[in-house]
């Protein structure tokens, strides 16, 4: 039996694979998806970024992508914060494990 396909489904499908094929990996997030699944806030990330805390993202067009390694790295200095570390003994530290 023939399926009815629209015009306006077609168009979602091929802005869906657009969308995807931009996005080419699981672990890849927008600063606002990084700042969400690590707890802190858009301004902090960028703080600990300009401050030479994260290494700087990947960027495609105007668009700065983070990895795993940037969530990792996030992860930690708000643990090693939590156990009393300043922020430029964390940077201190941080400058002996590769980016």
């Amino acid at each position: 039996m023939p399926v009815a396909v629209s015009w306006s489904t077609l168009g979602g499908v091929a802005s869906n694979a657009r969308a995807t094929a931009v996005r080419q990996d699981a672990d890849e997030f927008t600063i606002d998806e990084l700042a969400a699944r690590t707890g802190m806030t858009v301004r902090t990330v960028r703080f600990y970024a300009t401050e030479g805390l994260l290494p700087p993202p990947v960027r495609r067009g105007r668009v700065a992508y983070y990895g795993s390694q940037h969530r990792m790295r996030l992860d930690l200095i708000r643990t090693l914060q939590e156990h009393g570390y300043t922020l430029a003994a964390i940077e201190r530290g941080l400058a002996r494990i590769p980016a």
